[in-house]
């Protein structure tokens, strides 16, 4: 065997580990993608809209009031 088909067998086993490695990769970026979108978009996104219409409501409640308006004229 001379050094140029050694390097042509090298080149293919290389490839094919590459490909496998890449398709099992992908399915593995894919399931941890999906699960960090189901706490992102399930459980945090929830909470934080929550939080901000809590806070926008406080700020109507206080900035409606009565002396505050008086304040702004």
């Amino acid at each position: 065997m001379d050094a140029e088909s050694g390097r042509q067998r090298a080149m293919v086993c290389l490839n094919l580990t590459e490909k496998e490695n890449n398709t099992l990769g992908g399915e593995k970026a894919q399931a941890l993608f999906e699960e960090v979108s189901h706490v992102i978009y399930g459980f945090l996104l929830p909470i934080v809209c929550a939080f901000g219409i809590v806070g926008n409501l406080l700020n109507l409640t206080i900035l409606t009031r009565r002396k505050l308006q008086k304040s702004f004229r």
